[in-house]
């Protein structure tokens, strides 16, 4: 009897190899061109300096708000808003803080911890919400889709919301250019629309 490592040898696969990155395509340009690219990277050096020079205030500027709004809230006079002005060496500065009422979604499993925090306020603070999706495979599989069209019928619209939507398979950004001519990608553009590039 064979054991596992043999039997897993006789089995596998060969990994499929890395695919490769290709080499970009260089474009040498005017010197009236290389004059903005050179503008573009020495201000793309300078506003990287900068955010790293607001990301160590911003954090220090809004604990400092988030104490005076937390006071202030539990004073009974809550603000969402605050102008943080100041002036050292000379010279004055103002920045605004203001708080969206937007929060991150909540984990469901969280639910016994925030009722326990919340209490009785737990109803009127989180809102609870059921998306109910068709499992794929039950479109895919024609027993299952059967059985469900028989269970339910012509009243699927009575029970299920449905919506279709469309989204770019992969590849699209090559392979398009053997489906359209330039007419038809600029009359594509209108629809698709396709992420800014980063410049590097």
């Amino acid at each position: 009897m064979a054991n596992l490592k043999s039997i897993l040898k006789a089995n596998a696969v060969e990994k499929a190899p890395a695919a490769k990155k290709n080499s970009m395509p260089v474009i040498q340009v005017t010197n009236e061109m290389a004059e903005k690219v050179i503008a573009y990277q020495e201000a793309k050096a300078q506003f990287k300096m900068a955010e790293a020079v607001m990301k160590m205030a911003e954090g220090e500027i809004i604990e400092l708000v988030r104490e005076r709004q937390d006071a202030d809230g539990f004073a009974g006079r809550y603000n969402g808003s605050y102008n943080v002005v100041g002036e050292a060496n000379g010279v004055s500065g103002q920045v605004k803080v203001i708080f969206q009422d937007k929060y991150s979604a909540l984990n469901g499993e969280d639910e016994p911890q925030l009722k326990e925090i919340l209490g009785n306020h737990f109803d009127e603070l989180i809102d609870e919400k059921f998306d109910v999706a068709l499992k794929p495979e039950v479109l895919e599989n024609e027993a299952l889709s059967d059985e469900l069209t028989n269970l339910v019928g012509d009243r699927f619209g009575e029970f299920f919301n449905i919506v279709v939507s469309m989204k770019i398979k992969p590849g699209f950004k090559s392979n398009v250019y053997r489906a359209v001519n330039s007419q038809g990608l600029s009359n594509l553009r209108t629809y698709v629309k396709q992420y800014k590039p980063s410049m590097k």
